[in-house]
């Protein structure tokens, strides 16, 4: 975490430096998130299966941080790597807004 955390010139925190998790199964390589229009939050990643101990079967885990309510919510997706997408269709417009993202 100590490589998530930057100066300059104040301390602030580095979000795509941030880990999740750590172990022994590699991260998926380009993940990438985005809002769409109807207010479901688009995963994209790139399909690393193979890379170290990663299998094309692992489950994803979809997590989102919303900086102006500073809350961080998951999800447990059966989406899996080599899929390299997942949409999370549960969250809706007024709760995106709410936590202050606009589309």
């Amino acid at each position: 975490m100590n490589l998530a955390i930057v100066s300059n010139p104040e301390t602030a925190i580095a979000w795509p430096k941030v880990l999740i998790s750590k172990g022994q199964i590699a991260p998926v390589d380009s993940a990438t998130a985005m809002v769409n229009e109807e207010g479901n939050i688009i995963f994209n990643w790139m399909d690393n299966a193979g890379t170290g101990t990663a299998k094309g079967n692992d489950k994803a885990v979809l997590v989102a941080y919303f900086p102006e309510s500073k809350e961080a919510v998951y999800q447990f997706s059966d989406a899996t790597r080599d899929d390299g997408y997942a949409c999370w269709k549960w969250i809706q417009k007024k709760a995106l807004q709410k936590r202050g993202l606009a589309f």
